[in-house]
């Protein structure tokens, strides 16, 4: 049987030195490390489903963050580029949204799903497998321990055998010693009792003989058996146990190339959540770009109702600056929650799927399920997925600081000088309103003035030409014609004189409160 082994182990060795790396023939004898490679396979595959669906369900709930920010920064800007930017970050939030929404429904619906399929029937196959060798390995050393036992017996029968053939050749002892008293009693015995029997001597010896031999012939004959039974075993067993090996081969080959492309789909998805380009993409929806002469400037209406209905539209515009502001603000403050939020939920999760970084650890040291102990291959493609998802949480962690620190700074800032800007834009209107009406009244008061002397002009002139008829009739009541007319040309250069003067003072109020609100309606469109 020895010889038999030997030979089996060499033809193994002859065959695997030209065959390929494989269960059947490497790891024929290394059943309990083929179990533990199995077993760590359920392991990574636990650990895979595991983190898919921990990342699915913390995007899941990101997308549902931006998607009620997104619902809540809807407002209308007085300016349109403004309006315009507001808009496309509106836009952009409901995009974002809803790309990871479709990111982590993928992930559940497909990806997850079918990884927990793969690592149910992993589980169940390996465990069937290991059920299946460790059934085969029993059986087979159950039948080496009855060879084993059927050789101790044999033996046993052969020691026995030579001890009474020894006992038997033995020469009797000499007197000499003193020991003759103490001749074999059980012989004596054994004499005396064959005598009674009628057996000589000679017989009895060829007695015992004959039974040592059939004793040991026996025990060959059951020592030969178990031999024959161990080898027909052992090819049978032999055969089995490849094809539990080749099953493990498969079922192993299969894992990994399911997890492969179940990787190379997931990070396919994953990379179409990463700007390339993120200015580049921004200035394409912004749409910033406009022509500056076509901006339609205010035209200056010094009537009342005029001045009263600017002063209420540059009321109402700061007002809604102040409260597009306080959005802008809110909004952010919520975008960088939300930010932060899934930073540290990707940040958790690389700590707690990372490789083991001390090589004395073993595959149960982490409470949550790792890849442990795997491949080169698929330690680089899952070192690479961890990595990446590092990137991802990189890229959200800058983009929250940007908002935190210099946007958020900013628009705070911007929000408190607004407001005191405004604040000091309206005490200012407030004052020059007032001496505006006051000029207004006063330019009133001169167009009035104007009017009632243009009138007596009109009338003035109106009596140079009438009827000579009637200053003939009259003239000799009266001073002289020439007297009339020359008092009444005097009057009309008088009054012409004074509409002159009146127009140039209208004409100079109006300038003046004019060149008075210019400078008020320049600094409010530059605020504006």
């Amino acid at each position: 049987m020895e010889a038999d082994s030997t030979e089996t182990s060499a033809r193994a060795q002859d065959t695997t030195s030209c065959a390929p790396v494989s269960y059947q023939f490497h790891l024929f004898g290394a059943f309990n490390a083929v179990c533990s490679k199995g077993k760590n396979g359920v392991q990574t595959c636990q650990a895979i489903s595991s983190y898919l669906q921990d990342r699915a369900a913390h995007e899941q709930f990101y997308s549902k963050q931006l998607a009620k920010i997104q619902l809540n920064v809807k407002t209308e800007d007085w300016a349109k580029h403004v309006a315009n930017t507001w808009n496309t970050f509106h836009h952009t939030i409901a995009a974002i949204s809803l790309e990871y929404a479709e990111f982590s429904n993928m992930h559940t619906s497909s990806i997850v799903s079918g990884m927990k399929a793969c690592t149910s029937q992993q589980e169940s196959q390996i465990q069937r497998l290991i059920t299946e060798g460790s059934k085969l390995r029993t059986q087979y050393v159950e039948c080496m321990n009855k060879m084993s036992k059927a050789k101790e017996r044999y033996d046993k029968k052969c020691a026995e055998a030579i001890d009474t053939i020894q006992s038997i050749r033995r020469p009797p002892a000499a007197a000499a010693d003193g020991t003759s008293d103490k001749v074999d009693i059980f012989s004596k015995v054994w004499d005396n009792t064959a005598k009674g029997l009628g057996l000589g001597s000679l017989e009895r010896q060829k007695q015992r003989m004959a039974a040592c031999l059939e004793d040991v012939v026996a025990s060959e004959d059951a020592y030969v058996r178990a031999v024959d039974a161990m080898n027909i075993q052992y090819t049978s067993y032999e055969r089995q146990v490849q094809d539990n090996l080749i099953a493990f081969e498969v079922t192993e080959e299969q894992r990994l190339e399911y997890i492969k492309d179940l990787l190379v789909r997931s990070e396919k998805r994953s990379h179409c959540l990463v700007l390339d380009d993120i200015d580049d993409g921004f200035t394409k929806l912004l749409g910033l770009k406009h022509n500056e002469g076509n901006d339609v400037e205010l035209q200056v209406d010094i009537s009342p109702a005029s001045i009263t209905a600017l002063v209420l539209k540059m009321q109402t515009m700061t007002d809604q600056g102040v409260v597009f502001t306080h959005t802008m603000l809110n909004t952010l403050v919520e975008c960088i929650s939300a930010e932060e939020t899934l930073v540290g939920a990707l940040e958790r999760i690389h700590t707690s799927y990372s490789p083991l970084s001390n090589e004395a650890a073993t595959l149960f040291s982490s409470a949550a399920p790792v890849v442990f102990a795997e491949g080169t291959t698929l330690e680089r493609g899952w070192g690479a997925v961890l990595m990446h998802m590092q990137r991802v949480a990189y890229l959200h962690k800058e983009f929250g600081s940007l908002l935190a620190e210099p946007v958020s700074l900013s628009l705070d800032t911007m929000k408190t000088e607004y407001i005191e800007t405004k604040l000091k834009m309206d005490d200012e209107l407030h004052h020059l309103m007032a001496s505006v009406a006051t000029d207004i009244a006063s330019h009133t008061k001169l167009e009035q003035k104007l009017d009632a002397k243009s009138k007596e002009l009109a009338v003035t002139k109106a009596s140079l030409a009438s009827n000579i008829e009637k200053d003939a009739m009259l003239q000799r009541f009266m001073e002289s014609p020439v007297d009339r007319e020359r008092k009444l040309v005097v009057k009309s250069d008088l009054l012409q004189d004074e509409v002159a003067d009146l127009k140039g003072q209208v004409d100079a109020s109006g300038a003046a409160m004019t060149a008075k609100l210019e400078p008020r309606r320049q600094v409010q469109h530059i605020f504006l």
